[in-house]
Parts: C-alpha cells; sequence; structure tokens
C-alpha cells in the first residue's frame, strides 16, 4: 500500500512539474514574439501589443520564479513586468497608428 501511495505522489509531482514547464514557455514565448515584433520593425516600444506581451510573459516568469525562489530571476521578471507595466501607463492603452484602421498612408 505504502509503495503505491509513494508512486502517486510521485507521479502527481510528475504533472505539476510539466504543467509549469508548459506554462513558463508560454510567458518566454511572449516575451521572445514581442522582441521579434520589435526586431523586424512590426511593433514599437509603444505599441499596446507589445508592452501587453512583455508584461503578460514576463508576470508569468515571475510567479514560477517565486515558486522556485529564484532571486536572479525575481529580480530581472519583476524589473521586467514593472517596466511594461510603466510603458501601458505612460503610453495609454490608445491603439498605434498601424491599430487605428485609418487607410491613408504607405499600402500594407
Amino acid at each position: 500500500m505504502r509503495g503505491k501511495l509513494i508512486e502517486w505522489v510521485k507521479i502527481k509531482r510528475l504533472g505539476e512539474s510539466t504543467m509549469w514547464q508548459w506554462i513558463s514557455l508560454a510567458g518566454a514565448l511572449l516575451i521572445l514574439v514581442a522582441f521579434a515584433l520589435i526586431q523586424l520593425g512590426r511593433a514599437d516600444r509603444e505599441d499596446v501589443l507589445y508592452n501587453l506581451m512583455n508584461l503578460i510573459g514576463s508576470g508569468i516568469l515571475l510567479v514560477i520564479a517565486i515558486r522556485e525562489l529564484q532571486a536572479g530571476f525575481i529580480l530581472l521578471e519583476g524589473a521586467w513586468a514593472l517596466l511594461s507595466l510603466y510603458a501601458l501607463i505612460r503610453f495609454g492603452f490608445k491603439p498605434t497608428a498601424g491599430q487605428t484602421g485609418d487607410n491613408t498612408g504607405t499600402l500594407p
């Protein structure tokens, strides 16, 4: 009976670990896609989407860093999240020129 209980606990921990890995991958992908958008000229630092992706991605990774007691990553992701939030507040939640639906200007 005790062996079955230990086996069940190991399986449960493995499942939780796998779940947190998938969540952390989602957070990292949000940040990496935002970075790629900037590098490819598809976004700028005032874009709501860019800053939201950074805020959500770093927030996810911050929770995981706190859960794992990783001081360096808590500092990194906490600062990243705060700076992204600051950008959202500073630039507002207003759409940029490309998001307004205004068809004047250059062709897509």
